[in-house]
């Protein structure tokens, strides 16, 4: 059944046959005729616009590496970084946005800060179709436009620079990402435009002073619970790379090397930490830091006092001769000596059944040992008695 229009209801009705252009949001001029126009409006007013759903994803669709050098890629490995320095920059702004919005005219105004308003905006409209381009069918996922200002959907895409700073599961290996994500914020992008530069300088700042506090708070908490040495460490030669001239993460790994027992280690960090300040700063330590590495020092030293003093052998003494041992030494001496006496024969010494046997051989065993050990003894009284009835 076809529904009747009433005459006022046609009143503000335009031609059919007119048109008007109106640009998009990609900077693509359309035409878009008024019939589609009222009938949007008058849509729009019998039935409320559908929510848009906000959900983020279970895993990113892009990888967005602003630290070091450039790269963005898709979850199948496919290049989607533009070609054009400006492009690029235009994609560095959206990332460190994190999902807000960012007016067109800022972006404009920033990039191409020489040339006339509408210039820039002509100039900013080319850049942003590069990177759509670049995005290929991604891009209505990822890019979002008006009339007025662009944004990108952070929840569809991994950013270091973000995953770095951000409250996630990955707070716990904060000092591992910061590590393998090292570099300089938007790297190559420098001298694009002065505008543009002042506003690198100044994200550039905050970067490393969010971060620079971020790692301080991660090395106090692991300092304050006393974890293992060997964390302390690996956490303060993390952020000692991050800022070579970190006197607090140098002390802590000084300390963390003396507890693991490799004191020459932590003296080197001490010497190491001295010459980056006296090249950057042109200063000495603090007093803390000298104190500890006095203190480190004077232990090391007493160490190796104690291993010089247990490594030191006393010369070997001779053991004294005891019991049967000494007799027979008393007795063999004493069998030398009186064969040298006259009045007494050699074989009157021996043993029975041997001749001039000497007490030292070790044919001279046993009980017949023992005898020959006694006559020597009751001999030597007898050449006693002798020597004195010769004086």
């Amino acid at each position: 059944m076809q529904k009747l229009v009433s005459r006022n209801s046609l009143k503000g009705a335009v031609p059919l046959d007119v048109e008007e252009a109106e640009e998009s949001p990609d900077g693509i001029s359309r035409v878009i005729s008024r019939e589609a126009v009222s009938s949007e409006a008058i849509l729009s007013e019998v039935t409320p616009p559908a929510p848009i759903p906000t959900h983020a994803p279970a895993r990113p669709i892009v990888r967005i590496h602003l630290l070091g050098s450039r790269r963005a890629t898709t979850f199948v490995g496919g290049n989607v970084l533009p070609r054009g320095r400006k492009a690029r920059a235009v994609l560095g702004c959206l990332c460190l946005a994190a999902g807000t919005r960012v007016p067109r005219s800022r972006l404009a105004a920033m990039l191409w800060d020489r040339v006339p308003d509408f210039q820039a905006r002509a100039s900013f409209r080319q850049a942003f179709r590069e990177l759509i381009v670049a995005l290929g069918p991604l891009a209505d996922e990822l890019i979002s436009s008006d009339r007025e200002t662009v944004w990108l959907d952070a929840n569809l895409c991994w950013i270091d620079a973000l995953a770095v700073l951000g409250p996630s599961a990955e707070h716990l290996h904060r000092s591992d990402l910061a590590t393998l994500c090292s570099g300089e914020l938007l790297e190559g992008l420098d001298n694009l435009s002065i505008s543009f530069d002042q506003w690198l300088i100044g994200e550039r700042s905050r970067f490393t002073e969010r971060l620079r506090s971020l790692l301080e708070a991660d090395l106090k908490q692991a300092h304050r619970t006393n974890r293992d040495a060997s964390e302390r460490a690996d956490i303060a030669r993390r952020l000692i790379r991050f800022d070579p001239s970190h006197e607090g993460a140098s002390r802590i790994l000084m300390r963390a090397l003396a507890d693991m027992g490799e004191r020459a280690q932590a003296l080197r960090e001490y010497s190491r930490l001295r010459e980056v300040l006296k090249r950057t700063l042109d200063v000495e330590p603090s007093r803390e830091t000298h104190a500890l590495y006095e203190v480190i020092a004077m232990v090391g030293r007493e160490e190796r006092e104690r291993e010089r003093e247990h490594a030191y052998v006393a010369p070997r003494q001779k053991r004294p001769i005891q019991g049967s041992q000494a007799a027979e030494k008393r007795n063999g001496s004493r069998f030398a000596s009186l064969q040298r006496l006259p009045g007494i024969s050699s074989p009157a010494l021996s043993p029975p059944g041997h001749h001039a046997l000497n007490p030292h051989r070790p044919e001279c065993c046993g009980a017949a040992r023992l005898n020959h050990l006694r006559r020597v003894g009751r001999l030597w009284g007898q050449a006693c008695l002798l020597l004195r009835h010769h004086q």
